[in-house]
């Protein structure tokens, strides 16, 4: 009996010793060390086409992210420091960059510049072709020779690989391009929302990504890159004809986002880009031809309501002009979505996917930027949540922002809203901190809930407040009760100043919060609505549950 005791305990020691080994070869991490020295270099373009090159570098440094706008949130990512961006605005101005170098482990530098830009905008015959003078969407030419290839970029045709036709991934075939005449673009990845990415590209998006050399991916990538930006067109040095598209794509993802322009007719685009590789530079083409529907409108399903809505550019942005008188009497935005189809562009942008990046509350849906979960009709913002089978969330839903385009420091907020019915369903009008990306993040940045509500406790208006020290199931919190939230429309207001931030249902005051230099409610804000599913505040999600909108009717901000 001794003897087999003693050897069990020598083969428990052995296992242990394997299993230490074991453990420790294959789960090592390496050294933790955070990126150092970095150093950020500019070319800028003397062409005045808005082009600027930059190149990074950091000891100990894997792979560097750069935000091209003060309060972006979708950073372009580069895996070997360079990158190039095209700034679309006409005349002298100056800009931030920030550019945020990660190492091991999630360890980072962050650090930033300033330069200055002047564009010269010419080309005003090709941008009439691309956009219709207003708004024009492209598709893939499918029908054409050479629609999609590849080559060596010394030629002038893709003599590596042509696509035969419709040959292309079906994470690419259905995606859409449209160019607005206020230089803005939107990249519509079609029904799966994915794109389709070179494989020599995956690993710069996806760092923990081991992609199969010449296999390439189709993946979402909403939260890598921007699919709704601005463009440029523009004569570079050399005198070619240039479109860029600020931190996006024109659908297949190379790393590209300047192309030279071979052909442009009314119904024709025929580009090709330049991917810089490890092994070499590589030519791609692409050729799109316009839809046929630009003026027919994209039809619907809302909530059972089939709806047809105008895809038409916004003719002017929310800003009235005019200057704040500092009693909150004087409007100085506003958007009445008196303009059928998409949110107008120079008012909104989109969050795209499911918040697993930081941004999101454990909800159940995933928000896209589809017209069935966000339209206007008949002068009124619909926000539709709608249960359906979709990248692997049973719910879709919306959040759009004013974020880059609409942002200001003291206020009155009046948004006329009908809220959501059903179990489940958590809509927000509310703001965040502009320096989101500059600051420590989120909840250093400041956020400032205007009008909570949840589906599973009807009528209960909640504000509420977060910041460092009061985030989460912490920040300062009130409610107050009103009749017909989910039936009736209301007026849900806040009023912010340097020393109050006071909150309002039809003009009666049920939250007060006193505002001083010790938190971050004193700098620039924008403002976003959501109809969230589920999460730490919405609760179950009824089986029967079908589909829910948020009604707006306008959105104003005075000063």
């Amino acid at each position: 009996m001794q003897t087999l005791k003693t050897i069990r305990i020598f083969f428990l020691l052995l296992l242990f010793v394997c299993l230490f080994i074991f453990c420790n070869k294959t789960y090592r991490l390496g050294n933790l060390v955070t990126p150092s020295k970095l150093s950020i270099s500019t070319t800028i373009s003397q062409d005045e086409s808005g082009k600027v090159e930059f190149v990074a570098q950091a000891d100990d440094a894997n792979v560097y992210h750069y935000l091209f706008e003060e309060d972006a949130t979708v950073p372009f990512i580069s895996a070997n420091g360079k990158a190039t961006n095209v700034y679309t605005k006409p005349g002298k101005r100056k800009y931030k960059v920030y550019v945020i170098a990660y190492g091991n482990g999630g360890l980072y530098q962050k650090d930033s510049l300033n330069i200055e830009v002047s564009v010269k905008f010419e080309l005003t015959q090709e941008l009439q072709f691309l956009t219709k003078g207003n708004r024009k969407t492209w598709k893939w030419k499918k029908t054409e020779t050479n629609y999609f290839g590849v080559g060596d970029p010394n030629k002038n045709f893709p003599d590596y690989y042509s696509a035969s036709e419709s040959a292309i991934s079906p994470c690419m075939e259905d995606d859409l391009l449209t160019f607005g005449s206020d230089f803005s673009y939107r990249l519509n990845t079609g029904s799966n929302q994915q794109i389709r990415i070179n494989w020599q590209e995956v690993k710069g998006l996806y760092p923990t990504a081991n992609p199969s050399q010449n296999n390439d991916e189709c993946r979402a990538v909403n939260n890598k890159i921007k699919t709704n930006s601005n463009f440029s067109i523009y004569k570079n040095s050399a005198g070619k004809k240039m479109l860029s598209v600020s931190s996006s794509t024109l659908s297949y993802f190379a790393g590209v986002t300047e192309y030279e322009i071979i052909e442009l007719t009314d119904t024709k685009l025929s580009v090709a880009g330049i991917q810089q590789t490890p092994t070499g530079a590589l030519k791609w083409y692409h050729i799109f031809e316009a839809t046929t529907d630009d003026t027919g409108g994209e039809t619907v399903e809302v909530c059972g309501n089939t709806e047809t809505a105008n895809p038409v550019a916004c003719a002017n942005s929310g800003v009235t002009g005019n200057a704040g008188t500092g009693n909150f009497a004087t409007l100085v935005w506003a958007d009445e979505f008196n303009t059928d189809g998409p949110p107008c562009s120079k008012n909104w942008t989109y969050d795209v996917g499911t918040g697993s990046g930081g941004w999101g509350n454990n909800e159940a849906q995933y928000y896209t930027n589809l017209q069935k979960n966000v339209t206007a009709k008949d002068g009124i913002l619909k926000i539709t949540a709608i249960k359906e089978s979709y990248q692997g969330r049973s719910y879709t839903s919306a959040r759009i922002k004013t974020q880059t385009l609409f942002n200001f420091k003291y206020g009155k907020v009046e948004v006329k809203a009908k809220l959501p019915a059903g179990g489940g369903t958590w809509p927000a009008i509310w703001m965040l901190g502009s320096n989101f990306s500059s600051a420590a993040g989120w909840p250093a940045c400041g956020e400032i809930d205007i009008m909570e509500h949840v589906g599973n406790d009807p009528n209960t208006i909640i504000s509420a407040l977060h910041y460092p020290g009061n985030s989460a199931g912490n920040a300062v919190v009130q409610r107050t009760t009103i009749t017909n939230a989910t039936s009736a429309f209301h007026v849900y207001a806040m009023e912010w100043n340097s020393t109050q931030i006071k909150f309002f249902v039809d003009g009666n005051l049920f939250h007060t919060f006193t505002n001083n230099a010790s938190v971050p409610y004193n700098q620039n804000f924008f403002l976003l609505l959501n109809v969230a599913m589920d999460g730490t505040l919405g609760g179950n999600i009824p089986t029967n549950f079908n589909c829910s909108t948020m009604e707006i009717d306008y959105v104003r901000v005075y000063q």
